[in-house]
């Protein structure tokens, strides 16, 4: 339809669908803080993780295990072997979702991060390939590369698991929206390059929580960047090449812009020339870059900040003295220790805050000490075997002569199970009475579509 993006599309949806979700995720419930009860909550969850796995239709073979590195995500998915081969899958869990949602939401979160994950084993393979090839470039564009992933693994799972959708999008709700919900009402008073990747974020994660007054934000070129990410989305990411293609060119659009946000040894005199609007714009970017330049050695941002504020106090402009002074406070801060985990300035929402966002590779949270990790793991294989009992135990099969090899210990077979006449009769029994139900709904999503 003209006129339309895939971004609209996903607003219509995302709006429609908080209608449905709103009550789940304001149930009343209280927030699990005790490790031995995490530990107790995980372990009761892990037959049902086990089954949404097998439900997805990924091997028995794939690890699901208890995160163990110091680090920040919810989850991660990925292949022992990748990208050579994807033969080894693994999915690892932590327990960062009990500090995200209350006891009457954690296991809706669990469940849309199985699937999330499982989702990532099935259907992503050129996405380890390009991560692994990185070699240093913007890490921007990785970022960029997941989340334009994420909604392409996510939209197949939609197709081939409707079932599942409430939980994928409640995972959504208490991962995502929670950050623009934060930072959307700080808009206004944020530096350029935190609205821009802020517009990025909101785009690609949570565009119907997207305010006025960033959807009608211009740039120091007067351009609309609401409109033209909207413009570089017109379609969905379908393909792991139009994912590949579509973070390439959004992170190419992201770093035209660089150059319009001034470097910190701009001269004062290349100011004097500019409106007084833009003049303000580039010098409080000026100010964020400084930040973002003495918080990359904490140990020596007091000394830099104060430096910083020496430097922009010599500037005949008066808003490079309000700037100067802003800075040296914030040199007073630091060297009186005030805590300031997350500063924004500059570009760093999305070197700091997206980077945590990536949900593939070994971006995990330490969740529980070592013997409990190995508890759960203990707990993990017990349920697998269990499982693989139960599988084995079912009524003899008939091979249609499908199979490939995953490695030199393991083979799989595609087994179709043939029905006797007494169980195929009471079927077609049981068919007869929903198939005009089943018309009647094909039915109505016609119309809503």
């Amino acid at each position: 339809m003209s006129g339309f993006s895939w971004v609209d599309d996903e607003i219509a949806r995302l709006q429609e669908e908080d209608l449905y979700l709103r009550p789940l995720l304001n149930c009343p419930g209280r927030m699990i803080t005790d490790s031995q009860e995490r530990l107790t909550s995980m372990q009761r969850m892990l037959p049902g993780l086990l089954q949404i796995q097998r439900c997805l239709r990924v091997p028995v073979g794939c690890r699901l295990e208890p995160a163990t590195q110091m680090q920040n995500a919810c989850g991660c998915a990925g292949f022992d072997d990748a990208p050579d081969s994807f033969l080894k899958p693994w999915i690892r869990i932590d327990q960062k979702g009990f500090s995200l949602c209350n006891s009457a939401q954690v296991t809706t979160f669990y469940s849309g991060l199985m699937v999330h994950e499982c989702g990532h084993i099935l259907f992503s393979r050129k996405l380890y390939a390009e991560r692994a090839s990185r070699n240093g470039k913007r890490r921007l564009r990785a970022v960029i590369l997941n989340f334009l992933e994420d909604a392409r693994i996510e939209e197949l799972l939609r197709l081939d698991a409707p079932g599942f959708q409430p939980s994928l999008q409640a995972l959504r709700n208490f991962v995502d929206y929670p950050t623009v919900a934060q930072f959307a009402p700080l808009f206004p008073i944020l530096p350029e390059g935190d609205k821009l990747h802020l517009l990025l974020f909101t785009v690609l994660q949570a565009p119907h929580l997207a305010t006025p007054q960033m959807q009608t934000w211009l740039a120091l070129d007067e351009s609309c960047v609401w409109q033209q990410l909207k413009q570089l989305l017109q379609s969905p990411p379908n393909s792991e090449n139009t994912v590949i293609s579509l973070a390439k060119t959004l992170d190419e659009y992201i770093r035209s812009f660089d150059r319009l946000i001034p470097p910190n040894r701009l001269a004062p005199q290349q100011l004097q020339t500019e409106a007084p609007p833009i003049r303000e714009r580039k010098l409080r970017q000026i100010e964020a870059n400084f930040e973002d330049a003495a918080f990359r050695s904490p140990e020596t941002a007091a000394a830099e900040l104060l430096a910083a504020a020496t430097t922009l106090s010599q500037w005949p402009l008066p808003e490079a003295m309000t700037a100067a002074e802003r800075l040296l406070l914030l040199a007073g801060e630091v060297e009186k220790g005030t805590p300031r985990q997350k500063l924004q300035a500059g570009r760093r929402f999305s070197l700091d805050h997206l980077e945590q966002k990536q949900s593939l590779g070994t971006d995990v949270v330490l969740p529980f000490s070592d013997d409990s990790a190995a508890r759960l793991n203990a707990d993990i294989a017990a349920e697998l075997d269990h499982l693989l009992r139960v599988l084995s135990g079912a009524a003899p099969a008939s091979s249609d002569g499908d199979t490939w090899d995953w490695d030199s210990d393991r083979r799989t077979i595609i087994e179709t199970v043939q029905a006797d006449k007494t169980h195929a009769t009471q079927w077609q029994a049981l068919l007869s009475r929903i198939t005009n139900q089943v018309a009647a709904t094909r039915a109505v999503f016609r119309i809503r579509a």
